[in-house]
């Protein structure tokens, strides 16, 4: 194998995913590695996570489940590719394993239906289109809030999605690539209570600072590029994001898109139990519809050929 096989692999990946979607079958394959990684650990959650134990063991106990989950799947990553190098034809199930974790063209075509369903049906449209996006519970959002969580999940797919997957695995190949797919889905978990994710959590906030920082910036280069955003608006939001924390790991991701689109978004959730406060991100409008929705959209796909560009430019000069 030459040296740019791997980035070439990704590249391809990258293509096949926004031409065909989701080829591989996230969900529908007993195979694929995101649902092994939640059977793994939901059995984890089980047998690990029980109430009777005091919060100092729960948190030990996570931590130490968390190693252990990413760890393996870190070592499954390597030992696969060890795996493939040996055998020339064996590439091809490495390029399917990169196609089964990126995740391009599903939240795009997810967010396109979100906006012709509120743009049809109104709430009720909405509402039954918003699952397929965001693991946001519909019933208690209306219809500016669900155009605002759509654009909001677009964001951060691209960042847990698409360039943190793209710098691990540059950095350490299909490895780092199954290894930040654990984090990721360990930091997802929000059914148990929290001392026992704690440390994933944090850590996945330490590996998605950057990320997101990093994303924003490719976002802001590629609103350059849409008549309908506004790239200096995008830059001074996530400056001024860059000061605080309360937002969440993808703040600065969501801070780039908020101001590319002037909206305003996160701001206070509504639940059966009552309101959580959150603080709003952006100066612009809170009032987002399907057609903002829709540009985020563009945005969207525009940056991720952005990013394959990026790669394509690296392949030429290595």
């Amino acid at each position: 194998m030459i040296s740019t096989d791997p980035l070439l692999l990704f590249l391809a990946a990258i293509i096949v995913d926004i031409y065909a979607g989701d080829w591989v079958g996230r969900g529908h394959v007993l195979w694929h590695p995101s649902d092994i990684l939640l059977r793994m650990i939901g059995w984890v959650d089980v047998k690990l996570n029980r109430v009777v134990r005091g919060e100092r063991a729960l948190a030990v106990r996570g931590a130490l489940a968390a190693f252990v989950l990413i760890a393996l799947s870190a070592s499954t990553g390597w030992l696969i590719h060890i795996l493939c190098v040996q055998a020339p034809l064996l590439w091809a199930f490495e390029f399917i394993l990169i196609v089964s974790l990126v995740d391009l063209r599903r939240p795009w075509l997810k967010a396109t239906e979100l906006a012709a369903a509120l743009e049809k049906d109104g709430l009720v449209g909405g509402r039954a289109k918003l699952p397929g996006l965001s693991s946001r519970d519909p019933t208690h959002v209306d219809v500016y809030e669900i155009a605002r969580l759509g654009v909001e999940a677009l964001a951060t797919r691209f960042s847990s999605g698409l360039v943190g997957p793209v710098i691990s695995y540059m950095a350490f190949g299909l490895a780092g690539l199954l290894g930040y797919q654990a984090v990721v889905l360990l930091s997802e978990r929000t059914l148990s209570p929290r001392p026992f994710f704690a440390f994933s959590n944090r850590l996945a906030a330490i590996i998605e600072w950057p990320v997101s920082n990093i994303a924003a910036l490719v976002l802001i280069a590629t609103s350059i590029t849409m008549r309908a955003a506004s790239p200096r608006a995008a830059l001074s939001r996530f400056i001024h994001s860059r000061g605080g924390a309360k937002g969440g790991k993808n703040i600065a991701v969501v801070s780039a898109m908020a101001g590319a689109l002037d909206l305003t978004l996160e701001g206070p959730r509504r639940y059966v139990s009552g309101v959580i406060r959150r603080p709003w991100v952006g100066d612009g409008r809170a009032r987002a519809g399907p057609a903002d929705l829709l540009a985020a959209a563009r945005l969207f796909f525009s940056a991720c050929l952005g990013v394959s560009a990026v790669i394509a430019v690296t392949i030429a000069l290595i």
